[in-house]
């Protein structure tokens, strides 16, 4: 078992701002734009006022690591993709650089999940606001094994989620269906 400290580079909390409607050229991601698979949609992100001097600091880049600090997706994590605009996250996430000796796949099942995602649950509630820290984040203990071992975990995990979703896909379009079908029923 090793700290995940060990690996962490930098930590960082994000920008305090506000989301805009107005198209300024920079998109904000916030904890609520994650959902519980740690996944978020660039084009569905709003926009944020930023200073340029302010935004390189807060710049997400790809296979930045973030985390929820607080509230109800306290401990949630996400992987940042490659964005085709600017997108600086919130002050209401932690970004964390790791280096290159773990798999951020891994990293992120095993913290949106099973017992990472426990140990995490039983940080986030130890007190009456749900809230992580940076801190509490790097003295996570996590069993590592060899980076190809990681990788290998990961992609099979990875491929059980594509299945997941195209199961999903599958039964919205049959619901869909069902429902066109009744509403024609009803109409008779």
């Amino acid at each position: 078992m090793d700290l995940l400290k060990k690996f962490c580079q930098n930590a960082q909390y994000g920008y305090t701002g506000s989301a805009v409607e107005k198209d300024t050229g920079v998109k904000f991601l916030r904890i609520t734009d994650l959902d519980y698979s740690g996944n978020y949609q660039e084009e569905n992100l709003p926009f944020v006022e930023i200073l340029s001097r302010q935004k390189q600091k807060y710049l997400l880049s790809e296979k930045d690591f973030v985390v929820a600090r607080t509230g109800a997706t306290a401990g949630k994590c996400a992987i940042a993709k490659k964005h085709s605009r600017d997108v600086v996250f919130a002050s209401y996430l932690i970004r964390f650089r790791f280096t290159k000796d773990i798999d951020l796949t891994f990293l992120e099942q095993y913290l949106n999940q099973g017992p990472g995602k426990r140990i995490v649950s039983e940080i986030v509630y130890s007190s009456g606001q749900p809230n992580i820290n940076a801190n509490e984040i790097q003295e996570i203990k996590i069993p590592l094994p060899p980076l190809p071992k990681q990788k290998e975990i990961a992609k099979k995990v990875e491929a059980i989620r594509a299945e997941i979703a195209g199961i999903k896909d599958k039964a919205s379009g049959v619901l869909e269906t069902t429902q066109r079908e009744i509403g024609k029923m009803l109409k008779v």
